[in-house]
C-alpha cells in the first residue's frame, strides 16, 4: 500500500486499483451485559479510519444493536451475555481472515472472560490493539506472536506496570516488554520496542466523556491495518482525534465520542488531503 509521508507522520492512501479488503481488515471483540456501546464505538473508529472491513464479536443481546450502528459491520454474537472460553475458538477462525485484532473495549471483569482474554491472546497471531478491560497484568507474561499496540490511561497503566507513566517509564516498558504503548492523557505518550518516544499535544478537556478511547483504539487499529507501522497508527491516531475534539471545542460547550466522529473526514481531509 501507498504511504503519503508528512515531515513527521504517514498517512494511508487508496490505491486506484484496490478491492475490498485492500486496505484492512479489522475483527474486534468487546461488550458485555452492562458495556454494550464501547466495541460499537471502536468499530465505528475503525470505519472512520478508512478500513475496508470491520468484523465484531459481541454479546448476543447487543447483537442487533451493534448491525443498527453500521450497516457495514460483520457481527457475530458470544451466545451468552459476556465472553468465555467457549468463544475463543470461534475468535481465532475468524481471526485467520483479518488483519488487526482489537481487545477489550466493554468486554468486563468476569472470571470466565478474564480467562478467554488470557487464551485469545496467548494463540492469536495477527497484530493487536489491546484497550480497556483487557489491559490485565497477566498478559505481561504472554509470548505473543505478532506486534500489539496497548493503548492504555493511566489508571490501566498504574495497573498493568505497577508504576505511575512518565516519557521515561513509557519508553522503559515498551521496550522491555516490546510493544507499542500509546498512554493516553492531557500529553499522550507514545513508545515503542526500539526505544523511540514521541508526545501527542492535541486534545482539550471535553474529551474526557465516555467513548472517546473506545473510538481512538479503533482507529489506530485502523491505520495499523492499512499497512502504517505501530508507532505511526499510534501517533496519527492520537493526534486526529485530538484535533476533532478541537474543531467541536471551537463551537460546543459539550460533546460525545459520536459527535467527535461526525467530523473526523473533515479533520483528516485538512492535514493530510492530497490535492
Amino acid at each position: 500500500m501507498e504511504l503519503w509521508q508528512t515531515t513527521y507522520m504517514k498517512f494511508p492512501v487508496r490505491n486506484l486499483d484496490a478491492h475490498k479488503g485492500d486496505h484492512g481488515k479489522i475483527l474486534i471483540i468487546g461488550g458485555s451485559e452492562v458495556f454494550h456501546g464501547a466495541p460499537i464505538l471502536a468499530a465505528l473508529g475503525a470505519e472512520k479510519s478508512g478500513v475496508d472491513l470491520v468484523s465484531l464479536f459481541v454479546p448476543e443481546a447487543q447483537a442487533m444493536v451493534t448491525k443498527m450502528a453500521s450497516f457495514n459491520f460483520i457481527v457475530h454474537s458470544f451466545g451468552k451475555p459476556h465472553l468465555t472460553l467457549s468463544n475463543v475458538q470461534s475468535i481465532l477462525e475468524r481471526a485467520k481472515t483479518a488483519d488487526v485484532l482489537v481487545l477489550g473495549n466493554g468486554l468486563g471483569k468476569h472470571p470466565e472472560t478474564h480467562a478467554a482474554i488470557l487464551d485469545i491472546l496467548t494463540n492469536v497471531n495477527i497484530p493487536a490493539v489491546i484497550d480497556a478491560d483487557a489491559l490485565i497484568p497477566e498478559i505481561l507474561t504472554i509470548k505473543k506472536k505478532s506486534e500489539w499496540i496497548l493503548t492504555p490511561h493511566e489508571g490501566e497503566f498504574q495497573r498493568l506496570f505497577g508504576k505511575n507513566s512518565t516519557p521515561k517509564i513509557v519508553q522503559e516498558m515498551a521496550k522491555k516488554y516490546t510493544y507499542t504503548i500509546l498512554k493516553k492523557g492531557r500529553v499522550d505518550i507514545i513508545a515503542n520496542k526500539n526505544g523511540e518516544v514521541v508526545e501527542n499535544k492535541t486534545g482539550v478537556p471535553e474529551m474526557s466523556v465516555g467513548g472517546t478511547g473506545d473510538v481512538l483504539a479503533g482507529i489506530v487499529a485502523g491505520f495499523f491495518a492499512q499497512g502504517l507501522s505501530s508507532l505511526n497508527s499510534s501517533e496519527l491516531g492520537a493526534f486526529l482525534w485530538g484535533k476533532c475534539g478541537e474543531e467541536l471545542a471551537q463551537t460546543h460547550l459539550s460533546f460525545s465520542a459520536i459527535d467527535m466522529l461526525s467530523v473526523f473526514p473533515k479533520v483528516a481531509k485538512k492535514f493530510f488531503g492530497v490535492s
